[in-house]
């Protein structure tokens, strides 16, 4: 069963008017939704990813479907893997802006080889996933919150998984020619106690930490799969990204002021059995 069609509005005590904020990864999977909920909830945001040109894609349709000024949403070209890259595009934010308020980390690797077997997988296709998945992450915290620092105040968000939390269920495949490979789930495992340790190492500064780990994402998968993934999940169904949105904007508001080195699931109930 594919997940509805659904729009979330952001109600006006969740406004982040006046936020800055940076999406990684703002032109993968679901990092436009995030984009899309920020700017929604009156923030200003800026997308780094390596993929510059679709990232202006998402950022005009966005600021097109909302009726808002182009100047809501730049883009930078960034490798979050790379320090130069990362300090470049940051002090770029820096002195346009003059602030950063919120960092969401949602960039995430799907290399060559990414769904080959625990037996076959090579150390090249591990350490590209162990790398961006995680070290990027580690790397754009380490040079944002220089700057939150100094303020006492901001906000991040890492993005988990179900499968950070408990192991893939290897039945639910079949001949989809996909899976849930184990460098997936060993790099958001890390993130989710990655969280954990940030969201406590931070607290002092006044910087929160915390992460969503959501379920399955449809993203136009095969009618046998969506079978196995209805039931094998209490919600009879996968994950739409814009129920992403309101968890996101929840964690990054003063409404989640006291809420840090947490561990948000939108899963459907999939971890819950």
């Amino acid at each position: 069963m594919k997940p509805k069609n659904i729009k979330i509005r952001i109600p006006e005590g969740f406004s982040l008017k006046g936020r800055i904020a940076i999406v990684t990864g703002g032109a993968g999977l679901i990092g436009p939704h995030f984009v899309e909920a920020l700017v929604e909830a009156g923030a200003r945001v800026a997308i780094l990813d390596l993929d510059e040109e679709k990232s202006k894609q998402v950022a005009s349709q966005i600021v097109r479907r909302l009726k808002l000024p182009v100047s809501r949403i730049v883009c930078y070209r960034a490798d979050v893997t790379v320090r130069k890259d990362v300090e470049t595009a940051v002090a770029a934010i820096i002195h346009r802006w003059k602030h950063i308020d919120i960092l969401v980390n949602a960039v995430m690797a799907v290399g060559p080889n990414f769904y080959d077997s625990l037996e076959s997988y090579t150390e090249e296709t591990w350490n590209l996933v162990m790398r961006c998945n995680v070290w990027g992450p580690f790397l754009c915290m380490q040079i944002v919150s220089r700057y939150m620092k100094k303020r006492r105040e901001g906000v991040i968000v890492n993005i988990g998984s179900m499968y950070g939390m408990v192991a893939a269920d290897q039945r639910i495949y079949g001949d989809t020619g996909i899976n849930s490979p184990a460098s997936y789930a060993a790099s958001k495992a890390a993130m989710i106690q990655l969280t954990r340790y940030a969201g406590v190492y931070f607290a002092p500064y006044g910087i929160r930490v915390n992460a969503i780990s959501p379920g399955g994402i449809y993203k136009g998968h095969k009618t046998s799969f969506l079978k196995e993934y209805a039931n094998r999940t209490p919600s009879g169904r996968m994950v739409n990204p814009q129920e992403l949105k309101g968890a996101l904007i929840y964690l990054v508001s003063p409404s989640a002021s006291s809420v840090t080195g947490h561990n948000l699931v939108v899963d459907g109930g999939w971890t819950a059995w």
